[in-house]
C-alpha cells in the first residue's frame, strides 16, 4: 500500500499553494468541481471515476483504488466512506461533503475554498477523515 506522509502539510504556507493528489468519487464529480479543483491557483490533481474506469463501482472499490494510487477521497456520500476509513485507516485522506439538497450545500467554489482553509490550518490529511462542511468558512 502506499507510503502516506504524516507530516504537517507545508500547502498554503506564506500563499504559496501546491496541489493535493484528489479522487472525486462518483456521488462527489461535477464537471465544475473538477474545473475549480484543477484551476489556477490550486492547480490539484484530481482523478476522475471515468479515467479509472470505475464509473458506477461500490465505494469499497473507489476507496481502494485511490488509496493504492495515493489519492485524497473527495464524497458526498460520507456515512460509507466513515465506515471505510474506520476499516482501513492507512490512506491518504478522505474529504467528505454532508449535503441537504438544498440551498446550504456547498457549492464547488465553496468546497474548494473549504479544502484550501483544511490545508492552511496545517492539520494532518493522512489516515484522517475530515468533513469540509466544517471547513467552510
Amino acid at each position: 500500500m502506499g507510503n502516506y506522509a504524516k507530516t504537517r502539510s507545508d500547502c498554503g504556507r506564506r500563499g504559496t499553494l501546491l496541489g493535493l493528489r484528489l479522487y472525486l468519487d462518483d456521488c462527489a464529480y461535477s464537471k465544475r468541481l473538477l474545473q475549480e479543483l484543477s484551476a489556477e491557483p490550486y492547480n490539484h490533481y484530481v482523478e476522475i471515476p471515468q479515467q479509472a474506469n470505475l464509473r458506477g463501482a461500490t465505494d469499497e472499490v473507489h476507496f481502494a483504488y485511490a488509496r493504492g494510487q495515493d489519492l485524497i477521497v473527495i464524497t458526498k456520500n460520507p456515512d460509507d466512506f466513515e465506515a471505510l476509513h474506520v476499516q482501513h485507516p492507512n490512506h491518504p485522506g478522505i474529504f467528505a461533503i454532508y449535503q441537504d439538497n438544498d440551498p446550504r450545500d456547498m457549492s464547488a467554489v465553496e468546497i474548494v475554498q473549504a479544502i484550501q482553509n483544511l490545508v492552511d490550518a496545517e492539520v494532518f490529511l493522512a489516515g484522517d477523515f475530515h468533513s469540509l462542511n466544517n471547513w467552510r468558512y
